[in-house]
């Protein structure tokens, strides 16, 4: 059972308040919400979904399911996608594997490719792309970051 109406309703409210002098985008890090209604509510207010690799989400390519299930999105909204954690790590768990962060400790190649699928989306759409790591994801940001601009044959 997903979250109820209110909160979608309350998400609608603070939305509509909020200045719209630029983009926004929305995370989510409970599953329940990963479903076309919620992705509806954000393309109704012209909101990106900031889809996210992360402790407890479904994979990107199943956020994405969701939302292209929730019908035409604007054209001109932003792609997000966050790489943040692998599935089933914890934040503190990355920090004691990954530190100093000088190199890649783990690279996640099902995560790279989902990531750059979004900009290879973007790229096909014409729409705006913004792809982000931290170190948490394979240990070196830098190095993810270089992995996705050869993806993307930047």
């Amino acid at each position: 059972s997903g979250p109820e109406e209110g909160e979608l309703a309350d998400l609608r409210s603070f939305l509509r308040a909020i200045p719209r002098d630029f983009p926004y985008a929305v995370e989510i890090r409970n599953p329940a919400l990963v479903r076309p209604d919620f992705y509806q509510l954000l393309n109704e207010e012209r909101v990106s979904p900031a889809f996210s690799l992360w402790t407890r989400m479904p994979s990107i390519t199943a956020q994405l399911e969701a939302y292209q299930a929730a019908g035409p999105a604007p054209a001109d909204l932003p792609l997000v996608g966050l790489g943040f954690l692998k599935a089933g790590r914890t934040y503190e768990e990355a920090v004691r594997i990954f530190q100093p962060y000088r190199e890649v400790g783990e690279e996640l190649p099902e995560g790279r490719r989902e990531l750059a699928e979004l900009g290879q989306l973007a790229l096909a759409t014409g729409r705006k792309a913004f792809l982000l790591v931290n170190n948490r994801l394979e240990g070196s940001a830098p190095h993810t970051v270089g992995a996705l601009a050869s993806a993307l044959g930047r």
